[in-house]
């Protein structure tokens, strides 16, 4: 409470830095600026006199360079262990405060300045910070605007900050495009639990739990949206996550936290068709018109290690596919076949993801794997994959907002659509998800939609959500044909009588036109 010796303590250890010549690349002079920033919004808060925030400006402003030097120094030692998660860099802090700016002044402006903060977070190393605040941005910021208007659809960008706390949507409609707080309480959440600790057979056993904590989600990130996107009447959202929403699905947020009300029937799922993406950047990049594939490459690996035990389900199930669709089988010993042209790619395998490792493993029998990093600098336009493994959509966020989860990894990498699990599932239970997926495929649904269709089919038939909630869509739509199931030897037999009939025809009409000649003569 003592405001006056805050501010000298502070300029006086600021002081002390630059006259050790610790500024330019010291953390430390980041984070005093920080309390800096944070006492005069305590003052704010107090005397709500907004030139503290035009104060707070001008420090983060000044810290960026120090913040940038520190950061190079970090990356140059190969510091795998520095995780910034916004909590210390100047750039999350001026999101904050340009938020507060907009809800006093109303000033669009604001809202490009935040926009073009997150894209500069969320791909960290692609832009200059001096060119963030410009048309270029701006015009992308319309784009989302104006495809959101062609395809009656929602972008929600979230980011939160910290230090003052903020869950902050940028909401992208047909009409407008808006910026709001999305907390209930305009305070952050202090979870008591750790949303990727969820596993399959603790939703089973406790879905009064979980049906809160997803009431608590709904509440603090979606419920003002919820009311937006109602009186526009728009279903489809795609959302661009941040933070430890990354592993979020929201299909399964609760509109209410009644224990008799049943799971299913408050589950979002009912009213919105939601997929998602890593940032604006890639949303505008993946902004591409729907494919239609004629063929299904499958890589299944045979485990028959006890490290790796056998999908047996996932194999009877790939044997049915044969049926339906034109399937290629990919030899698992190749891990070439992820980086063909224009294919749709069924992965039935396991995957190993740990919430605290750097990398994450595809396994392609029992002495090969390939991680995510595999998959860098690899163009991958016009492939779709389908990653049915264990938390194939798990990864460690480290360094802004870098995700490296296989399907950030593979959307990075101009990937048309990825489906993958945010937890590990059932041999069983995915083989008979997927076979009702790809029924739905098989009579013409676009694949979002036959997703929402199957999760729709499990939870009205009261499979616990720990089976359908897993699944979640990255990207743009394909469809996939059906084989011809006419049999070969009919085209056969009808080629011959088409041949036939011409030959037939020609002898007669040569006929004809000798007898004429002889007639002329």
């Amino acid at each position: 409470g003592k405001i006056n010796e805050t501010f000298l303590l502070i300029n006086k250890t600021k002081q002390a830095l630059i006259l050790h010549d610790s500024i330019l690349n010291n953390s430390d002079y980041t984070a005093i600026c920080g309390w800096e920033v944070f006492t005069n919004i305590s003052v704010f808060n107090k005397t709500h006199e907004i030139d503290y925030l035009y104060k707070n400006e001008k420090i983060l402003l000044n810290t960026i360079s120090p913040w940038e030097n520190f950061y190079k120094k970090e990356v140059e030692n190969h510091n795998k262990g520095f995780d910034d998660q916004y909590k210390t860099n100047p750039y999350q802090k001026l999101v904050a405060l340009y938020f507060q700016l907009y809800e006093i002044t109303k000033n669009k402006d604001y809202i490009l300045k935040c926009y073009s903060l997150i894209q500069f977070l969320k791909n960290k190393g692609n832009q200059n910070f001096n060119t963030l605040f410009t048309k270029y941005n701006q015009k992308n910021l319309d784009s989302i605007s104006a495809n959101c208007k062609i395809r009656n659809n929602a972008v929600i960008n979230y980011f939160i900050t910290s230090n003052p706390y903020f869950i902050i949507a940028i909401i992208s409609l047909p009409d407008t495009t808006l910026m709001i707080n999305c907390s209930y309480d305009n305070t952050i959440l202090s979870f008591d639990f750790n949303i990727r600790e969820f596993q399959p057979d603790s939703i089973r056993n406790n879905k009064t739990y979980f049906k809160k904590i997803n009431n608590i989600l709904y509440e603090n990130y979606f419920k003002k949206i919820d009311s937006i996107l109602s009186k526009r009447n728009i279903r489809n959202v795609t959302i661009i996550n941040d933070g430890f929403l990354n592993t979020v699905n929201f299909d399964l947020f609760q509109k209410d936290s009644i224990n008799y009300n049943s799971f299913t029937r408050s589950a979002l799922v009912q009213k919105y068709n939601f997929n998602y993406s890593v940032s604006a950047s890639v949303l505008l990049n993946n902004y591409r018109e729907k494919i239609e594939y004629h063929q299904l490459t499958i890589l299944s690996p045979q485990f028959n290690s006890l490290i790796y035990p056998r999908l047996l389900f996932g194999e009877n199930f790939i044997k049915k596919l044969h049926a339906t669709f034109n399937v290629q089988t990919c030899n698992t010993s190749n891990d070439q076949c992820f980086l063909k042209s224009n294919q749709l790619l069924q992965y039935i395998g396991h995957i190993k993801s740990n919430n605290f490792a750097l990398e994450q493993y595809l396994i392609l029998n029992d002495t090969t794997v390939i991680n995510n990093n595999y998959f860098f600098n690899k163009n991958l336009f016009g492939n779709s994959y389908l990653l049915n493994g264990c938390a194939s959509g798990i990864g460690r966020e480290f360094k802004y907002d870098k995700i490296n989860s296989f399907s950030y990894t593979l959307m990075n990498q101009n990937a048309h659509a990825v489906i993958c699990s945010i937890w590990p599932i059932d041999d069983k239970e995915n083989a008979e998800f997927l076979e009702k997926f790809y029924s739905f495929m098989a009579n013409g649904l676009s694949s979002s939609d036959a997703l929402r269709k199957t999760k729709l089919y499990f939870a009205e038939n009261n499979y616990s959500p720990s089976m359908w909630g897993a699944y979640v869509y990255y990207g743009n739509d394909f469809y996939l044909t059906k084989k011809d199931t006419i049999p070969v030897f009919f085209y056969i037999i009808l080629f011959a009588f088409v041949f036939l009939t011409g030959f037939i025809v020609f002898i007669y009409k040569k006929r004809k036109l000798k007898n004429r000649l002889i007639k002329l003569s």
